[in-house]
């Protein structure tokens, strides 16, 4: 039952001792869906050796260099998410639309005029939306599992009774030794001290069919200027700068008997990070191609908001830097004559190589081991992912194109991975997603007009999790179906 009793406690805390930060953190800042113009989407992301669009240019930035001629393009998507969960004996299904303007380019060619050594030097400047989402889960558990009373008492083990207490002078939400869940808990007498830093639940065994309810908005906004060369028509090699703006914005509430925790939190991020790539084409019909992407290095902020109970209310910030793992992708490329393609693509990622440093670590200060635990536990639990796209282009005419693509890519985390917040953590939200994989069929359709190009693209997409409420409780079986509709204008000249 939710009290009616208000107790109003508030605390603002700024500080690289605060650690809050998990593996499920660093995978949303990490992982990147397939995306891009209708074109791309139509071939599954499958056109790293391809190039000659603005998107091949975010995959392989040797694909700039195909470019015979300047143009300018812009992309909308329609993205309408579908989740279906099942959590005890209950399914629930929860659906939202989003719309974008997801990207738009600029892409200016120089022609030597030569038939032999630089053939074109070609620049172009860009805005991607390369990841955006808005997810809405719903659950219901079945009678009889564990309470998180349980969980809250867990976490306070090692914390003095009198740390929980504080005082007249100072609030025990300003010790920067407590984490807030168990001392919401304890302030709320949720938990009791069995000892003097030892804690068991007022109501231990279980729960009543609890509830969990969430909304998630995110997206990540890039904005990048390309430059690439086509020397002899047999080797292009291009290179990528990029802006990386991230947004996420997470609702959540969690209901049992007793029992009543809404999350409310605030991510933004700023990063920047490089594209290397080099196409080669050995014979016309064929080629071949290599990308490196370095990490992303992000500065990243973080607020939130929990509330347990209707009683108590706190309030904190955080912030530190964060790099994310090196993308290696390797790409060929079939051509007949100009009638069809045919693009394979494979790349791998390092999620083991993710890392968090503290916002003021220096080479002197040791500052830079200060998240040792947390970046060890991802080298544990984090995945090697690896992920195969295959796109083929058809064109009976020349004004009309039709594409067909496919991908999979493999699970980013170990299936026994868990949400493990560090001893004081400020944040309570305690439910993590562990993925388990994801795959996507695409299709198209392509008109050329003159000078003008429509490209139509509709992409179906699953991606495979489990849901876990916080630690030790059920898993919840969780899919979300993402179904994105795109058009392309572009313009050449």
């Amino acid at each position: 039952m939710k009290r009616l009793c208000l107790i109003f406690l508030c605390a603002v805390l700024l500080s690289a001792a605060l650690k809050a930060q998990t593996l499920f953190e660093a995978i949303n800042l990490s992982d990147q869906p397939i995306e891009g113009t209708a074109r791309v989407m139509a071939m599954s992301g499958a056109f790293g050796a391809l190039g000659g669009d603005p998107s091949a240019i975010q995959i392989n930035p040797a694909g700039l260099g195909i470019y015979r001629s300047s143009e300018i393009s812009f992309t909308l998507a329609d993205t309408y998410t579908k989740t279906r969960t099942n959590w005890g004996v209950s399914q629930k299904n929860k659906g939202e639309n989003v719309f974008d303007f997801s990207r738009i380019s600029y892409v200016q060619s120089f022609l030597s005029g030569r038939e032999k050594g630089v053939i074109a030097s070609n620049f172009a400047i860009s805005y991607n939306r390369s990841k955006s989402a808005l997810m809405r889960l719903g659950f219901t558990g079945k009678e009889g599992a564990v309470s998180l009373s349980t969980m809250m008492a867990e976490m306070g083990n090692g914390i003095s009774e009198l740390d929980m207490i504080g005082s007249a002078e100072k609030s025990p939400f300003d010790n920067e030794q407590v984490a807030w869940l168990p001392l919401m808990a304890y302030q709320d007498k949720l938990i009791e001290a069995k000892t003097g830093s030892s804690y068991q639940a007022l109501n231990p065994t279980t729960a009543v069919a609890p509830t969990y309810n969430s909304l998630v908005n995110y997206a990540i906004d890039d904005i990048g200027i390309s430059y690439a060369t086509n020397i002899n028509h047999l080797f292009y090699i291009g290179a990528d700068f990029s802006l990386k703006l991230y947004q996420c914005s997470e609702l959540s509430e969690y209901e049992e008997e007793d029992i009543f925790l809404g999350n409310q939190i605030e991510t933004s991020g700023v990063g920047w990070n490089l594209k290397l790539g080099i196409l080669a084409r050995p014979f016309s019909f064929w080629r071949v191609g290599f990308a490196y992407h370095t990490p992303t290095f992000y500065h990243v902020s973080k607020t939130t908001n929990p509330n347990l109970n209707d009683t108590i209310f706190v309030e904190g910030s955080d912030a530190y830097r964060f790099i994310s793992p090196s993308r290696y992708i390797f790409s060929t490329a079939f051509l007949f004559g100009k009638k069809a393609a045919l693009d394979v693509e494979y790349e791998m990622i390092d999620y083991q190589n993710m890392r968090y440093k503290s916002l003021y670590a220096t080479l002197n200060d040791g500052e830079e081991n200060s998240f040792s635990k947390e970046n060890s536990y991802i080298g544990a639990k984090a995945n090697v992912a690896h992920s195969v796209k295959v796109g083929a282009e058809y064109r009976p005419f020349e004004f009309l194109s039709f594409r067909l693509g496919g991908a999979y890519v493999s699970p980013a985390l170990k299936s026994d991975a868990e949400k493990i917040y560090p001893y004081n953590t400020i944040y309570t939200n305690m439910d993590y997603l562990l993925d388990k994989g994801s795959f996507c069929v695409s299709g198209g359709v392509g008109f050329r007009v003159k000078l003008w190009s429509f490209d139509l693209a509709y992409q179906f997409r699953r991606q495979m999790m489990d849901f876990v409420a916080f630690r030790g409780a059920e898993k919840a079986q969780l899919s979300a179906d993402y179904h994105k509709v795109l058009l392309t204008c572009a313009y050449r000249f």
